[in-house]
Protein backbone atom coordinates (compact mmCIF):
# COMPACT_ATOMS: atom_id res chain seq x y z
CA UNK A 1 0.00 0.00 0.00
CA UNK A 2 1.28 3.73 -0.44
CA UNK A 3 1.76 5.59 1.60
CA UNK A 4 -0.84 8.63 1.42
CA UNK A 5 -0.18 11.77 0.98
CA UNK A 6 -2.40 15.89 -0.12
CA UNK A 7 0.43 16.77 -2.17
CA UNK A 8 0.43 19.44 -4.29
CA UNK A 9 -3.69 18.55 -5.88
CA UNK A 10 -5.01 20.81 -3.55
CA UNK A 11 -7.27 23.78 -4.06
CA UNK A 12 -7.50 27.48 -1.44
CA UNK A 13 -11.37 28.09 -1.59
CA UNK A 14 -13.23 29.77 1.06
CA UNK A 15 -16.45 27.63 2.25
CA UNK A 16 -19.33 28.23 4.47
CA UNK A 17 -19.04 27.06 7.39
CA UNK A 18 -22.10 24.85 7.74
CA UNK A 19 -21.10 22.96 5.14
CA UNK A 20 -18.20 21.58 6.81
CA UNK A 21 -18.76 18.49 8.86
CA UNK A 22 -16.59 16.99 11.83
CA UNK A 23 -14.69 13.81 10.74
CA UNK A 24 -15.91 10.65 12.90
CA UNK A 25 -12.43 9.00 12.64
CA UNK A 26 -10.91 11.95 14.37
CA UNK A 27 -9.57 10.47 17.25
CA UNK A 28 -8.84 13.76 19.20
CA UNK A 29 -10.33 13.51 22.43
CA UNK A 30 -13.24 15.68 23.47
CA UNK A 31 -11.69 17.34 26.39
CA UNK A 32 -9.51 19.20 23.80
CA UNK A 33 -13.10 21.08 22.61
CA UNK A 34 -13.74 22.31 26.36
CA UNK A 35 -14.58 25.79 26.25
CA UNK A 36 -11.54 25.99 28.63
CA UNK A 37 -9.15 24.52 26.20
CA UNK A 38 -10.84 26.11 22.86
CA UNK A 39 -10.33 29.85 24.98
CA UNK A 40 -7.01 30.93 23.83
CA UNK A 41 -7.83 29.79 19.84
CA UNK A 42 -10.81 31.46 19.65
CA UNK A 43 -9.38 34.96 20.96
CA UNK A 44 -6.79 34.46 18.04
CA UNK A 45 -9.54 33.60 15.66
CA UNK A 46 -11.67 36.32 16.36
CA UNK A 47 -8.95 39.11 16.48
CA UNK A 48 -7.18 37.60 13.58
CA UNK A 49 -9.14 35.04 11.64
CA UNK A 50 -8.43 31.57 10.37
CA UNK A 51 -4.55 32.30 9.66
CA UNK A 52 -3.87 28.38 8.64
CA UNK A 53 -6.56 27.14 6.62
CA UNK A 54 -8.79 23.98 7.45
CA UNK A 55 -7.86 20.75 5.42
CA UNK A 56 -10.86 19.09 3.72
CA UNK A 57 -12.47 16.84 1.60
CA UNK A 58 -15.29 16.62 -0.94
CA UNK A 59 -18.05 14.33 1.16
CA UNK A 60 -21.09 14.43 -1.51
CA UNK A 61 -22.54 17.70 -1.50
CA UNK A 62 -20.49 18.85 1.81
CA UNK A 63 -17.01 18.97 3.02
CA UNK A 64 -15.38 16.61 5.75
CA UNK A 65 -12.41 17.94 7.83
CA UNK A 66 -8.96 16.73 7.73
CA UNK A 67 -7.08 18.23 9.98
CA UNK A 68 -8.72 21.89 11.95
CA UNK A 69 -11.65 21.05 13.88
CA UNK A 70 -11.00 22.93 16.68
CA UNK A 71 -10.22 26.23 14.21
CA UNK A 72 -13.24 25.04 12.41
CA UNK A 73 -15.32 24.94 15.99
CA UNK A 74 -14.25 28.33 16.81
CA UNK A 75 -15.17 29.65 14.04
CA UNK A 76 -18.94 28.55 14.57
CA UNK A 77 -18.59 29.87 17.83
CA UNK A 78 -17.63 33.39 16.54
CA UNK A 79 -20.41 33.78 14.07
CA UNK A 80 -17.97 33.08 10.97
CA UNK A 81 -19.62 32.58 7.95
CA UNK A 82 -16.88 31.40 6.02
CA UNK A 83 -13.76 30.23 6.38
CA UNK A 84 -10.48 29.24 4.27
CA UNK A 85 -9.91 25.62 3.10
CA UNK A 86 -7.79 23.39 1.47
CA UNK A 87 -9.84 20.93 -0.38
CA UNK A 88 -7.90 18.13 -1.34
CA UNK A 89 -9.00 14.49 -3.22
CA UNK A 90 -11.54 12.26 -1.60
CA UNK A 91 -9.63 9.62 -0.02
CA UNK A 92 -10.70 6.02 1.64
CA UNK A 93 -11.14 5.60 5.42
CA UNK A 94 -7.89 4.32 6.39
CA UNK A 95 -5.66 7.21 4.21
CA UNK A 96 -8.14 9.66 5.97
CA UNK A 97 -6.67 8.49 9.49
CA UNK A 98 -3.01 7.93 8.57
CA UNK A 99 -3.19 11.63 7.03
CA UNK A 100 -4.69 12.83 9.77
CA UNK A 101 -1.60 10.97 12.36
CA UNK A 102 1.04 12.64 9.76
CA UNK A 103 -0.12 16.01 9.91
CA UNK A 104 -0.86 16.64 13.51
CA UNK A 105 2.57 14.51 13.88
CA UNK A 106 4.06 17.88 12.12
CA UNK A 107 2.67 20.29 14.07
CA UNK A 108 1.38 20.21 18.00
CA UNK A 109 0.79 16.06 17.69
CA UNK A 110 -1.96 14.44 19.34
CA UNK A 111 -2.22 13.17 22.89
CA UNK A 112 -0.82 10.09 23.54
CA UNK A 113 -3.90 8.32 24.04
CA UNK A 114 -5.52 9.81 20.33
CA UNK A 115 -2.55 8.58 19.01
CA UNK A 116 -3.74 4.68 20.70
CA UNK A 117 -6.94 5.08 19.17
CA UNK A 118 -5.64 6.13 15.60
CA UNK A 119 -3.28 3.08 15.69
CA UNK A 120 -6.42 0.91 17.04
CA UNK A 121 -8.67 1.77 14.52
CA UNK A 122 -6.18 0.68 11.51
CA UNK A 123 -5.28 -2.17 13.05
CA UNK A 124 -8.93 -3.63 13.10
CA UNK A 125 -9.49 -2.37 9.89
CA UNK A 126 -6.29 -3.42 8.37
CA UNK A 127 -5.46 -6.49 10.03
CA UNK A 128 -3.63 -8.05 7.11
CA UNK A 129 -0.64 -5.16 7.29
CA UNK A 130 2.34 -5.98 8.66
CA UNK A 131 3.96 -3.88 11.88
CA UNK A 132 6.72 -2.68 9.37
CA UNK A 133 4.19 -1.29 6.69
CA UNK A 134 1.85 0.11 9.12
CA UNK A 135 4.93 2.18 10.82
CA UNK A 136 5.92 3.12 6.88
CA UNK A 137 2.79 4.50 6.97
CA UNK A 138 2.84 6.39 10.27
CA UNK A 139 6.17 7.49 10.00
CA UNK A 140 7.24 5.96 13.01
CA UNK A 141 9.80 3.30 13.87
CA UNK A 142 8.98 -0.13 14.30
CA UNK A 143 10.10 -0.38 17.74
CA UNK A 144 7.78 2.42 18.64
CA UNK A 145 4.58 0.87 17.05
CA UNK A 146 4.96 -2.26 19.26
CA UNK A 147 5.78 0.04 22.26
CA UNK A 148 2.14 1.27 20.75
CA UNK A 149 0.46 -2.10 20.54
CA UNK A 150 1.46 -3.33 23.36
CA UNK A 151 -0.16 -0.28 25.41
CA UNK A 152 -3.08 -0.95 23.24
CA UNK A 153 -3.14 -4.93 25.14
CA UNK A 154 -3.37 -3.16 28.21
CA UNK A 155 -6.66 -2.77 30.58
CA UNK A 156 -9.07 0.34 29.42
CA UNK A 157 -8.95 2.30 32.76
CA UNK A 158 -4.87 2.06 31.99
CA UNK A 159 -5.42 4.09 28.45
CA UNK A 160 -7.71 6.33 30.26
CA UNK A 161 -5.28 7.42 33.12
CA UNK A 162 -2.58 7.85 30.11
CA UNK A 163 -5.71 10.31 28.22
CA UNK A 164 -6.21 11.65 31.67
CA UNK A 165 -2.83 12.29 32.52
CA UNK A 166 -2.40 10.36 35.57
CA UNK A 167 0.72 8.07 34.60
CA UNK A 168 3.08 8.64 32.07
CA UNK A 169 2.15 6.22 28.99
CA UNK A 170 6.11 4.81 28.96
CA UNK A 171 5.87 4.00 32.87
CA UNK A 172 2.98 2.12 31.79
CA UNK A 173 3.96 0.21 29.19
CA UNK A 174 7.04 -0.66 31.50
CA UNK A 175 4.68 -1.63 34.19
CA UNK A 176 3.14 -4.00 31.60
CA UNK A 177 6.21 -5.33 30.09
CA UNK A 178 8.01 -6.25 33.83
CA UNK A 179 4.40 -8.19 34.34
CA UNK A 180 4.93 -10.22 30.84
CA UNK A 181 8.29 -11.39 31.43
CA UNK A 182 7.96 -11.88 35.68
CA UNK A 183 4.71 -14.45 34.15
CA UNK A 184 7.29 -15.84 31.66
CA UNK A 185 10.38 -16.18 34.06
CA UNK A 186 8.62 -16.82 37.81
CA UNK A 187 5.05 -17.93 37.10
CA UNK A 188 5.02 -19.21 40.69
CA UNK A 189 5.68 -16.20 42.30
CA UNK A 190 3.08 -14.45 40.18
CA UNK A 191 0.18 -17.56 40.81
CA UNK A 192 1.27 -16.53 45.00
CA UNK A 193 1.01 -12.77 44.33
CA UNK A 194 -2.40 -13.24 42.48
CA UNK A 195 -1.67 -13.33 38.99
CA UNK A 196 -0.12 -11.71 35.91
CA UNK A 197 -3.10 -8.76 35.47
CA UNK A 198 -3.24 -8.64 39.59
CA UNK A 199 1.08 -7.59 39.46
CA UNK A 200 0.80 -5.39 36.11
CA UNK A 201 -2.21 -3.75 37.95
CA UNK A 202 0.06 -3.17 41.15
CA UNK A 203 3.21 -2.09 39.28
CA UNK A 204 1.00 0.64 37.19
CA UNK A 205 -0.10 1.62 40.44
CA UNK A 206 3.27 2.52 41.64
CA UNK A 207 4.20 4.42 38.61
CA UNK A 208 1.21 6.23 38.87
CA UNK A 209 2.03 7.29 42.53
CA UNK A 210 6.00 7.52 41.36
CA UNK A 211 6.20 8.88 38.49
CA UNK A 212 8.45 8.45 35.26
CA UNK A 213 11.49 7.42 38.30
CA UNK A 214 9.97 3.65 37.75
CA UNK A 215 11.03 3.43 34.17
CA UNK A 216 14.36 2.26 35.04
CA UNK A 217 13.38 -0.04 38.02
CA UNK A 218 10.83 -1.61 35.48
CA UNK A 219 13.44 -1.90 32.92
CA UNK A 220 15.68 -3.00 35.92
CA UNK A 221 13.32 -5.91 37.19
CA UNK A 222 13.28 -7.40 33.00
CA UNK A 223 16.41 -7.71 33.22
CA UNK A 224 17.08 -9.84 36.10
CA UNK A 225 13.59 -11.76 35.68
CA UNK A 226 15.94 -14.85 35.29
CA UNK A 227 18.06 -14.32 37.96
CA UNK A 228 17.05 -15.53 41.27
CA UNK A 229 20.43 -14.71 42.78
CA UNK A 230 20.64 -11.34 41.76
CA UNK A 231 16.98 -10.45 42.98
CA UNK A 232 15.20 -12.89 44.84
CA UNK A 233 11.58 -13.67 44.72
CA UNK A 234 11.01 -12.02 48.21
CA UNK A 235 12.82 -8.82 47.33
CA UNK A 236 10.19 -8.79 44.32
CA UNK A 237 7.56 -9.84 46.61
CA UNK A 238 8.25 -7.37 48.90
CA UNK A 239 8.85 -4.30 46.09
CA UNK A 240 5.90 -4.98 44.30
CA UNK A 241 3.48 -5.22 47.05
CA UNK A 242 3.98 -2.35 48.71
CA UNK A 243 3.29 0.40 45.80
CA UNK A 244 5.91 3.09 48.46
CA UNK A 245 8.84 0.35 48.08
CA UNK A 246 11.50 1.28 45.66
CA UNK A 247 13.92 -1.45 44.25
CA UNK A 248 16.87 -0.94 46.82
CA UNK A 249 14.77 -0.43 50.01
CA UNK A 250 12.89 -4.24 48.92
CA UNK A 251 16.41 -5.92 48.57
CA UNK A 252 17.47 -4.36 52.26
CA UNK A 253 13.99 -5.32 53.67
CA UNK A 254 14.12 -8.62 52.33
CA UNK A 255 17.51 -9.23 53.14
CA UNK A 256 16.43 -8.34 57.14
CA UNK A 257 13.46 -10.34 56.80
CA UNK A 258 16.08 -13.30 55.32
CA UNK A 259 18.30 -12.30 58.54
CA UNK A 260 15.45 -12.80 60.96
CA UNK A 261 14.05 -16.18 59.00
CA UNK A 262 17.72 -17.13 59.95
CA UNK A 263 17.88 -16.53 63.49
CA UNK A 264 14.23 -17.88 64.12
CA UNK A 265 15.46 -20.85 62.90
CA UNK A 266 18.34 -21.00 64.95
CA UNK A 267 16.52 -20.34 67.70
CA UNK A 268 14.29 -23.28 67.39
CA UNK A 269 16.87 -25.49 66.73
CA UNK A 270 19.05 -24.18 69.80
CA UNK A 271 15.51 -24.88 71.90
CA UNK A 272 14.84 -28.28 70.54
CA UNK A 273 18.50 -29.43 71.32
CA UNK A 274 18.16 -27.76 74.72
CA UNK A 275 15.45 -30.51 75.49
CA UNK A 276 17.36 -33.52 73.97
CA UNK A 277 20.09 -32.63 75.95
CA UNK A 278 17.84 -32.70 79.16
CA UNK A 279 16.92 -36.06 78.04
CA UNK A 280 20.05 -37.85 77.22
CA UNK A 281 20.58 -40.81 79.41
CA UNK A 282 24.00 -41.26 80.83
CA UNK A 283 24.97 -44.67 81.06
CA UNK A 284 29.11 -45.21 80.30
CA UNK A 285 28.58 -49.29 80.19
CA UNK A 286 25.84 -48.68 77.09
CA UNK A 287 27.91 -45.53 75.90
CA UNK A 288 31.69 -46.19 76.52
CA UNK A 289 32.13 -42.94 74.10
CA UNK A 290 30.59 -40.42 75.70
CA UNK A 291 33.99 -38.58 75.67
CA UNK A 292 32.96 -37.93 72.32
CA UNK A 293 30.06 -36.33 73.84
CA UNK A 294 32.01 -34.37 75.59
CA UNK A 295 34.22 -32.83 73.44
CA UNK A 296 30.66 -32.12 71.16
CA UNK A 297 29.81 -30.54 74.23
CA UNK A 298 32.71 -28.36 75.34
CA UNK A 299 33.08 -27.06 71.43
CA UNK A 300 28.85 -26.33 71.42
CA UNK A 301 30.24 -24.72 74.73
CA UNK A 302 32.49 -22.18 73.38
CA UNK A 303 30.55 -21.45 70.23
CA UNK A 304 27.17 -20.28 72.42
CA UNK A 305 29.32 -18.31 74.56
CA UNK A 306 30.58 -16.77 71.52
CA UNK A 307 27.25 -15.96 69.63
CA UNK A 308 25.91 -14.89 72.91
CA UNK A 309 28.95 -12.31 73.65
CA UNK A 310 28.38 -11.12 69.28
CA UNK A 311 24.31 -10.92 70.39
CA UNK A 312 24.97 -8.33 73.33
CA UNK A 313 27.17 -6.22 71.21
CA UNK A 314 24.99 -5.90 68.56
CA UNK A 315 21.79 -5.70 71.12
CA UNK A 316 24.06 -2.74 72.53
CA UNK A 317 24.77 -0.97 69.67
CA UNK A 318 21.11 -0.99 68.44
CA UNK A 319 20.30 0.52 71.71
CA UNK A 320 18.26 -2.38 72.33
CA UNK A 321 18.27 -3.46 76.41
CA UNK A 322 18.17 -7.29 77.19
Amino acid sequence: MSVPTIGRDRELKWLPVDKIIKNELNPRDEAAFTPDELEGLRVSVRNWGILDPVIVTPYDDIFKIIEGERRHTCAKLEGFKEIPCYVVPRMSGHDEVVTMFQLHMQRRGWEFAEQLSAIKRLMEENGHMSHEELANELGMKVRTLKDRLDLLDMPEDVIRSIAKGEIDPYVALRAGQAAKTLERHRPEMIDRLGGGPAVQAKLVQKGKQQGKGKTREFEQIRAEARDTEITPDPVLEAYIEDRDLSLPEARRKAATLEERRAVEELAKRVTTMEKELKRFPIDLASAPNLRDLRRALAGLAEAASDLEFRVSNAMRDAGVTA
